[in-house]
């Protein structure tokens, strides 16, 4: 027989699953509109319940909040079928949806945790009212990542300002150095600059140094001639466009030399750099990938009925024996990776490891010894109990109550 041993009921330390942004933007006080139906499930009745909802034949919960709810209030582990977002290329990590075995939801409906629901909507094409709020969400959610990105930008800067602050100081100390050493001779009143840009072109004003020293003194012979009204015209357009010139360079470099000087302050570095802050372009923002609809509180659920009497004898053992092995404490999953149809847990499965491997069958005697010995075998490998579990046929009432048998079995060494 199956021992009841003392049950390992630790505190649960699996991490709290965080609803997204989506979830607490979209579930709004809609409740309103949800019109009831003579096959809908009276919300006021089923409150405190949890909504199970069925797709595709199958029953599958969406939210992590109520994933957690189940995990560790109820103790109905279930099976992650869903792929990560940022992982979806493996399968040794798997997310929501968490898929409910048919045993694990009759017993939340009967003991009067959980109810069995299904969605009509979404069988429907999506209403135009749905498609307008789903848009004006999703717009209020980018604006909201401007702003945030607006903000953690200007919070670096805060942090940076010294940094930045002393960085303009040498780059504004090191340019007029630069100005002071790269000014020409003054001869003449005209600023003579020569700037040497490789050495081909080095090589080249060497080389033609001779020939400049001529065209110098042709260009001095030529001042010295006399000058006709014509030129001296043209000399004094040239000579007041040249001290115009100069006048405006000189109030510029000014103007410069004064506005970096007095810019070198903190708070109008900080000014000038929040300034230059871009908003965060549409590629760049975070895209929600949602879990469950975001607009659920929107939809019409309608209860999903369950068989009242189940249709055949493997499939009543089957959930008489969960509903037993439940109600003395154990944490149950699938066994079929094991040869067995469930694994019984002390604890939280995602914790400790399983220490029986339970096999249903409706007459324990008719088991083959054959099969018997390679599933003991393997529970032995395994460090497991092996255990067949069966209805006690004398035991059964008219409301389907009835007890379950259970035989242990242990592989054993000769010395």
């Amino acid at each position: 027989m199956l021992n009841e041993e003392a049950k390992v009921t630790p505190e649960a330390t699996t991490a709290d699953r965080a609803i997204s942004f989506a979830s607490q933007t979209f579930k709004m006080a809609h409740k309103s509109q949800v019109e009831t139906v003579e096959d809908s499930v009276d919300i006021q009745d089923n409150e405190s319940k949890i909504l199970i909802p069925y797709t595709h034949s199958r029953a599958q919960v969406w939210d992590p909040q109520v994933t957690d709810i189940l995990w560790k209030q109820h103790r109905i582990t279930g099976q992650l079928v869903g792929a990560l977002p940022r992982l979806p290329h493996q399968s040794a990590l798997l997310g929501l949806p968490l898929s409910l075995m048919s045993e694990e939801v009759k017993l939340l409906q009967d003991e009067g945790i959980g109810v069995p629901v299904t969605y009509m909507e979404m069988k429907e094409d999506v209403k135009e009212e749905i498609r307008v709020e789903f848009q004006r969400c999703v717009k209020r959610c980018q604006e909201e990542q401007v702003n945030e990105a607006k903000n953690h930008r200007k919070r670096e800067i805060e942090l940076m300002a010294d940094k930045i602050l002393d960085g303009k100081r040498k780059k504004f100390e090191e340019r007029k150095r630069k100005k002071e050493e790269g000014a020409g001779d003054i001869q003449g009143g005209k600023i003579i600059s020569v700037e040497i840009k490789d050495k081909k072109e080095q090589e080249s004003v060497s080389s033609g140094k001779h020939n400049q020293s001529e065209e110098i003194k042709e260009i001095e012979n030529i001042s010295s001639e006399k000058i006709t009204p014509r030129d001296n015209w043209c000399q004094e357009t040239v000579e007041s466009q040249e001290e115009e010139y100069k006048e405006m360079k000189d109030c510029t470099n000014c103007q410069e030399e004064e506005g970096e000087t007095c810019n070198l302050d903190r708070e109008k570095i900080i000014e000038e750099e929040v300034a230059k802050i871009k908003d965060l372009q549409e590629n760049m923002q975070v895209v929600e990938i949602f879990t469950q609809n975001p607009l659920i509180s929107w939809l019409k659920p309608k209860s999903h009925p369950l068989p009242t009497q189940l249709k055949y004898t493997m499939e009543r053992t089957r959930y008489a024996v969960f509903r037993d092995l439940w109600h003395r404490g154990y944490h149950m999953t699938q066994g079929l990776k094991f040869g067995g149809d469930f694994l019984a847990y002390s604890g939280d499965p995602h914790l400790y490891h399983a220490c029986f491997i339970i096999r249903c069958v409706e007459d324990p005697d008719r088991v083959s010894m054959r099969d018997l010995v390679a599933a003991v075998r393997t529970a032995a490998a395994t460090k497991k109990t092996f255990v067949l579990a069966a209805i006690d046929r004398n035991s059964v009432s008219e409301d389907n109550n009835c007890m379950v048998k259970y035989r242990s079995y242990q592989w054993a060494y000769d010395d």
